[in-house]
Protein backbone atom coordinates (compact mmCIF):
# COMPACT_ATOMS: atom_id res chain seq x y z
CA UNK A 1 0.00 0.00 0.00
CA UNK A 2 1.29 3.47 -0.93
CA UNK A 3 2.24 5.75 1.99
CA UNK A 4 -0.15 8.40 0.66
CA UNK A 5 -3.08 6.02 1.16
CA UNK A 6 -1.95 5.28 4.71
CA UNK A 7 -1.49 8.99 5.35
CA UNK A 8 -5.04 9.65 4.16
CA UNK A 9 -6.35 6.98 6.54
CA UNK A 10 -4.43 8.60 9.40
CA UNK A 11 -5.98 11.98 8.55
CA UNK A 12 -9.47 10.46 8.36
CA UNK A 13 -8.86 8.88 11.76
CA UNK A 14 -8.00 12.13 13.56
CA UNK A 15 -10.82 14.02 11.81
CA UNK A 16 -13.19 11.35 13.09
CA UNK A 17 -11.90 12.02 16.62
CA UNK A 18 -12.79 15.70 16.24
CA UNK A 19 -16.30 14.65 15.25
CA UNK A 20 -16.66 12.19 18.14
CA UNK A 21 -15.66 14.90 20.62
CA UNK A 22 -18.06 17.33 18.90
CA UNK A 23 -15.26 19.76 18.12
CA UNK A 24 -15.05 22.00 15.08
CA UNK A 25 -12.95 20.42 12.33
CA UNK A 26 -9.58 22.05 11.60
CA UNK A 27 -9.46 24.37 8.54
CA UNK A 28 -8.98 22.76 5.14
CA UNK A 29 -5.49 24.27 4.77
CA UNK A 30 -4.39 22.51 7.96
CA UNK A 31 -5.64 19.17 6.70
CA UNK A 32 -3.94 19.77 3.35
CA UNK A 33 -0.64 20.42 5.16
CA UNK A 34 -0.84 16.96 6.75
CA UNK A 35 -1.41 15.51 3.27
CA UNK A 36 1.71 17.21 1.90
CA UNK A 37 4.15 16.23 4.65
CA UNK A 38 5.27 12.55 4.64
CA UNK A 39 5.46 11.51 8.29
CA UNK A 40 7.75 8.54 7.62
CA UNK A 41 10.58 10.89 6.59
CA UNK A 42 10.67 12.08 10.22
CA UNK A 43 10.95 8.63 11.78
CA UNK A 44 14.32 7.17 10.73
CA UNK A 45 14.00 4.65 13.56
CA UNK A 46 11.07 2.50 14.61
CA UNK A 47 10.90 1.34 18.22
CA UNK A 48 9.11 -1.83 19.24
CA UNK A 49 8.39 -3.24 22.70
CA UNK A 50 8.68 -6.95 23.41
CA UNK A 51 8.56 -8.50 26.89
CA UNK A 52 9.22 -5.12 28.48
CA UNK A 53 12.29 -4.52 26.29
CA UNK A 54 12.31 -1.77 23.65
CA UNK A 55 14.06 -2.63 20.39
CA UNK A 56 15.22 -0.12 17.77
CA UNK A 57 14.97 -0.80 14.04
CA UNK A 58 16.19 1.49 11.25
CA UNK A 59 13.60 2.65 8.73
CA UNK A 60 14.34 1.37 5.22
CA UNK A 61 13.97 4.41 2.94
CA UNK A 62 15.35 2.68 -0.14
CA UNK A 63 12.70 -0.01 -0.09
CA UNK A 64 9.65 1.18 1.79
CA UNK A 65 8.03 -1.67 3.67
CA UNK A 66 4.30 -1.58 4.29
CA UNK A 67 4.72 -3.01 7.79
CA UNK A 68 6.96 -0.10 8.81
CA UNK A 69 4.75 2.49 7.12
CA UNK A 70 1.75 1.17 9.04
CA UNK A 71 3.62 1.77 12.29
CA UNK A 72 4.13 5.42 11.33
CA UNK A 73 0.83 6.41 9.74
CA UNK A 74 -1.37 6.05 12.80
CA UNK A 75 -3.12 8.66 14.89
CA UNK A 76 -0.83 8.14 17.85
CA UNK A 77 2.45 9.56 19.16
CA UNK A 78 5.61 7.81 18.01
CA UNK A 79 8.92 7.51 19.82
CA UNK A 80 11.74 8.85 17.64
CA UNK A 81 14.70 8.78 20.04
CA UNK A 82 15.69 6.97 23.24
CA UNK A 83 18.84 7.69 25.22
CA UNK A 84 19.94 5.69 28.27
CA UNK A 85 16.60 3.83 28.33
CA UNK A 86 14.73 7.16 28.50
CA UNK A 87 12.40 8.54 25.83
CA UNK A 88 13.83 11.93 24.84
CA UNK A 89 11.89 12.73 21.66
CA UNK A 90 8.58 11.84 20.09
CA UNK A 91 6.44 12.69 17.10
CA UNK A 92 3.18 13.96 18.60
CA UNK A 93 -0.24 12.45 17.93
CA UNK A 94 -1.62 14.06 14.73
CA UNK A 95 -4.99 14.72 16.39
CA UNK A 96 -3.28 16.68 19.19
CA UNK A 97 -1.04 18.43 16.64
CA UNK A 98 -4.07 19.56 14.66
CA UNK A 99 -5.82 20.79 17.79
CA UNK A 100 -2.78 22.81 18.86
CA UNK A 101 -2.52 24.36 15.38
CA UNK A 102 -6.13 25.50 15.74
CA UNK A 103 -5.52 26.74 19.28
CA UNK A 104 -2.40 28.67 18.18
CA UNK A 105 -4.34 30.30 15.31
CA UNK A 106 -1.55 29.56 12.85
CA UNK A 107 -2.09 31.48 9.61
CA UNK A 108 -0.50 31.98 6.21
CA UNK A 109 2.36 34.46 6.43
CA UNK A 110 2.47 34.30 10.23
CA UNK A 111 5.71 33.87 12.17
CA UNK A 112 5.66 30.82 14.41
CA UNK A 113 7.87 29.70 17.27
CA UNK A 114 7.80 26.03 18.21
CA UNK A 115 9.39 25.02 21.50
CA UNK A 116 10.32 21.33 21.46
CA UNK A 117 11.29 20.36 17.90
CA UNK A 118 11.19 16.61 18.43
CA UNK A 119 11.27 14.83 15.08
CA UNK A 120 10.67 18.04 13.07
CA UNK A 121 7.34 16.76 11.70
CA UNK A 122 5.29 19.52 13.31
CA UNK A 123 7.71 22.19 12.02
CA UNK A 124 7.23 20.86 8.48
CA UNK A 125 3.44 21.01 8.82
CA UNK A 126 3.77 24.58 10.15
CA UNK A 127 5.88 25.45 7.09
CA UNK A 128 3.11 24.33 4.76
CA UNK A 129 0.44 26.32 6.64
CA UNK A 130 2.46 29.55 6.96
CA UNK A 131 3.55 29.42 3.34
CA UNK A 132 7.27 28.95 3.84
CA UNK A 133 9.93 27.34 6.01
CA UNK A 134 11.45 30.77 6.72
CA UNK A 135 8.37 31.64 8.78
CA UNK A 136 9.06 28.82 11.26
CA UNK A 137 11.53 28.91 14.14
CA UNK A 138 11.93 25.93 16.44
CA UNK A 139 14.05 25.23 19.52
CA UNK A 140 15.19 21.90 20.96
CA UNK A 141 17.19 21.72 24.19
CA UNK A 142 18.81 18.34 23.44
CA UNK A 143 21.50 18.74 20.80
CA UNK A 144 21.18 15.14 19.59
CA UNK A 145 17.45 15.61 19.01
CA UNK A 146 18.01 18.95 17.27
CA UNK A 147 20.52 17.32 14.90
CA UNK A 148 18.06 14.51 14.16
CA UNK A 149 15.32 17.07 13.41
CA UNK A 150 17.63 18.98 11.04
CA UNK A 151 18.41 15.79 9.15
CA UNK A 152 14.72 14.88 8.96
CA UNK A 153 13.68 18.35 7.75
CA UNK A 154 16.40 18.37 5.11
CA UNK A 155 15.39 14.89 3.95
CA UNK A 156 11.77 16.02 3.57
CA UNK A 157 12.61 19.28 1.77
CA UNK A 158 12.16 21.71 4.67
CA UNK A 159 15.83 22.45 5.33
CA UNK A 160 15.22 26.21 5.60
CA UNK A 161 13.38 25.81 8.92
CA UNK A 162 15.57 27.41 11.58
CA UNK A 163 16.32 24.80 14.25
CA UNK A 164 18.10 26.09 17.35
CA UNK A 165 19.72 23.65 19.78
CA UNK A 166 18.93 25.76 22.83
CA UNK A 167 16.72 26.08 25.91
CA UNK A 168 13.43 27.39 24.56
CA UNK A 169 12.10 28.22 28.01
CA UNK A 170 12.88 31.89 27.45
CA UNK A 171 11.74 31.86 23.84
CA UNK A 172 13.92 32.62 20.83
CA UNK A 173 14.89 36.27 20.22
CA UNK A 174 16.16 36.05 16.60
CA UNK A 175 12.67 35.37 15.20
CA UNK A 176 10.61 37.48 17.62
CA UNK A 177 7.97 38.79 17.78
CA UNK A 178 5.70 35.88 16.88
CA UNK A 179 2.11 35.56 15.73
CA UNK A 180 1.88 32.06 17.18
CA UNK A 181 3.85 30.06 19.73
CA UNK A 182 3.38 26.30 20.07
CA UNK A 183 4.94 24.57 23.07
CA UNK A 184 5.15 20.82 22.56
CA UNK A 185 6.17 19.90 26.11
CA UNK A 186 4.44 20.13 29.46
CA UNK A 187 5.06 23.71 30.67
CA UNK A 188 4.51 24.91 34.24
CA UNK A 189 5.27 28.53 33.25
CA UNK A 190 5.01 30.81 30.20
CA UNK A 191 8.20 32.90 30.37
CA UNK A 192 8.39 33.65 26.63
CA UNK A 193 5.19 35.75 26.68
CA UNK A 194 7.07 38.97 25.88
CA UNK A 195 7.98 37.61 22.43
CA UNK A 196 4.33 37.24 21.41
CA UNK A 197 2.79 40.03 19.31
CA UNK A 198 -0.31 41.80 20.56
CA UNK A 199 -3.10 39.64 19.18
CA UNK A 200 -0.74 36.69 18.98
CA UNK A 201 -1.54 33.31 20.54
CA UNK A 202 0.27 30.67 22.59
CA UNK A 203 -0.86 27.02 22.52
CA UNK A 204 0.62 24.76 25.17
CA UNK A 205 0.02 21.81 27.52
CA UNK A 206 -0.13 23.80 30.76
CA UNK A 207 1.01 21.84 33.83
CA UNK A 208 -0.90 22.53 37.03
CA UNK A 209 -0.68 20.20 40.04
CA UNK A 210 0.71 17.43 37.85
CA UNK A 211 -2.09 17.62 35.27
CA UNK A 212 -1.48 18.72 31.69
CA UNK A 213 -4.27 20.57 29.89
CA UNK A 214 -4.12 22.02 26.40
CA UNK A 215 -4.50 25.76 26.72
CA UNK A 216 -4.92 28.55 24.13
CA UNK A 217 -3.97 32.07 25.27
CA UNK A 218 -4.21 35.24 23.14
CA UNK A 219 -2.37 38.44 24.08
CA UNK A 220 -4.62 41.47 24.45
CA UNK A 221 -3.84 45.17 24.05
CA UNK A 222 -3.37 45.37 27.82
CA UNK A 223 -0.70 42.65 27.76
CA UNK A 224 -2.96 40.11 29.48
CA UNK A 225 -3.28 36.64 27.94
CA UNK A 226 -6.86 35.35 27.85
CA UNK A 227 -8.08 32.08 26.46
CA UNK A 228 -9.58 28.67 27.07
CA UNK A 229 -8.76 25.09 28.03
CA UNK A 230 -9.38 22.16 25.71
CA UNK A 231 -8.52 18.60 26.82
CA UNK A 232 -6.21 16.71 29.16
CA UNK A 233 -3.07 15.36 27.47
CA UNK A 234 0.30 13.74 28.20
CA UNK A 235 3.59 15.24 26.95
CA UNK A 236 7.26 15.03 27.80
CA UNK A 237 7.97 17.88 30.23
CA UNK A 238 10.05 21.04 29.90
CA UNK A 239 13.79 20.62 30.34
CA UNK A 240 16.16 23.43 31.29
CA UNK A 241 15.77 26.33 33.69
CA UNK A 242 11.97 26.22 33.66
CA UNK A 243 11.68 22.46 34.15
CA UNK A 244 9.42 21.14 36.91
CA UNK A 245 11.30 17.84 37.07
CA UNK A 246 13.19 18.84 40.22
CA UNK A 247 9.91 19.12 42.06
CA UNK A 248 8.82 15.72 40.73
CA UNK A 249 12.17 14.21 41.75
CA UNK A 250 11.71 15.59 45.26
CA UNK A 251 8.25 14.01 45.49
CA UNK A 252 9.49 10.68 44.12
CA UNK A 253 12.36 10.63 46.65
CA UNK A 254 9.87 11.22 49.46
CA UNK A 255 7.68 8.42 48.14
CA UNK A 256 10.69 6.10 47.93
CA UNK A 257 11.57 6.77 51.58
CA UNK A 258 7.98 6.00 52.60
CA UNK A 259 7.98 2.73 50.63
CA UNK A 260 11.37 1.68 52.03
CA UNK A 261 10.34 2.50 55.62
CA UNK A 262 7.06 0.64 55.18
CA UNK A 263 8.90 -2.27 53.58
CA UNK A 264 11.06 -2.76 56.66
CA UNK A 265 7.94 -3.39 58.73
CA UNK A 266 6.13 -5.62 56.26
CA UNK A 267 7.74 -8.81 54.97
CA UNK A 268 5.23 -9.12 52.11
CA UNK A 269 6.27 -5.65 50.85
CA UNK A 270 9.94 -6.65 51.10
CA UNK A 271 9.29 -9.75 49.00
CA UNK A 272 7.30 -7.80 46.44
CA UNK A 273 10.06 -5.21 46.04
CA UNK A 274 12.69 -7.95 45.74
CA UNK A 275 10.62 -9.67 43.07
CA UNK A 276 10.29 -6.50 41.01
CA UNK A 277 13.64 -4.74 41.23
CA UNK A 278 16.71 -6.40 39.79
CA UNK A 279 19.68 -7.08 42.03
CA UNK A 280 23.37 -7.02 41.08
CA UNK A 281 23.66 -10.78 41.49
CA UNK A 282 20.70 -11.59 39.24
CA UNK A 283 21.40 -13.43 36.00
CA UNK A 284 20.44 -11.90 32.65
CA UNK A 285 17.42 -14.22 32.43
CA UNK A 286 16.16 -13.15 35.86
CA UNK A 287 16.72 -9.47 35.05
CA UNK A 288 14.70 -9.88 31.85
CA UNK A 289 11.92 -11.61 33.77
CA UNK A 290 11.85 -8.78 36.31
CA UNK A 291 11.68 -6.19 33.55
CA UNK A 292 8.63 -7.98 32.21
CA UNK A 293 7.15 -8.14 35.72
CA UNK A 294 7.71 -4.39 36.21
CA UNK A 295 5.93 -3.71 32.93
CA UNK A 296 2.93 -5.71 34.12
CA UNK A 297 3.08 -4.30 37.64
CA UNK A 298 3.22 -0.62 36.67
CA UNK A 299 -0.05 1.07 35.67
CA UNK A 300 1.53 1.88 32.31
CA UNK A 301 5.00 1.18 30.92
CA UNK A 302 7.21 4.09 29.74
CA UNK A 303 6.73 3.06 26.11
CA UNK A 304 2.97 2.69 26.32
CA UNK A 305 2.74 5.98 28.20
CA UNK A 306 4.06 7.71 25.08
CA UNK A 307 1.77 5.67 22.86
CA UNK A 308 -1.43 6.47 24.75
CA UNK A 309 -2.57 10.03 25.27
CA UNK A 310 -5.27 10.54 27.84
CA UNK A 311 -7.60 11.34 24.95
CA UNK A 312 -8.35 7.60 24.77
CA UNK A 313 -9.58 7.63 28.34
CA UNK A 314 -11.55 10.78 27.61
CA UNK A 315 -13.28 9.08 24.68
CA UNK A 316 -14.45 6.33 27.00
CA UNK A 317 -15.79 8.84 29.51
CA UNK A 318 -17.18 11.83 27.63
CA UNK A 319 -18.16 13.76 30.73
CA UNK A 320 -14.43 14.13 31.44
CA UNK A 321 -14.15 16.12 28.21
CA UNK A 322 -17.10 18.36 28.87
CA UNK A 323 -15.50 20.73 31.43
CA UNK A 324 -12.89 21.70 28.84
CA UNK A 325 -14.73 20.78 25.63
CA UNK A 326 -15.38 23.01 22.63
CA UNK A 327 -19.01 23.53 23.54
CA UNK A 328 -17.98 24.99 26.90
CA UNK A 329 -15.10 27.18 25.72
CA UNK A 330 -16.93 30.48 26.07
CA UNK A 331 -17.46 29.90 29.80
CA UNK A 332 -14.04 28.40 30.50
CA UNK A 333 -12.00 31.61 30.21
CA UNK A 334 -8.54 31.79 31.76
CA UNK A 335 -6.22 34.78 31.97
CA UNK A 336 -2.50 35.33 32.70
CA UNK A 337 -0.62 38.55 33.13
Amino acid sequence: MDYKELNEKMIESFLETFKKLKMNLPPAEYVEAFRKVPRHLFTPYVFEENDGVIKKRMFNYRELQESQLKQVYIDAPIIVMIENDEVVATSSQPFVMAMMLVDAKVKEGGRVLEIGTGSGYNAAVLSEITGGAKNVFTTEIKKSVAELAKENLKRAGYGEVEVSASDGGGGYDPGAPYDSVIITCGAPEIPMHSQVKTGGTISLPLVTRGMETLCSLTKGEDGVFRGYLTIFVRFLHFEGIYSDKKQFAKNISSLQRVVESYGKKRNDVKELMADIFAGESDSDEIKKAKRTLRTCFQPISPYRMMMQYSIRALQREERAVMPCGTRKRSSQTVAFR
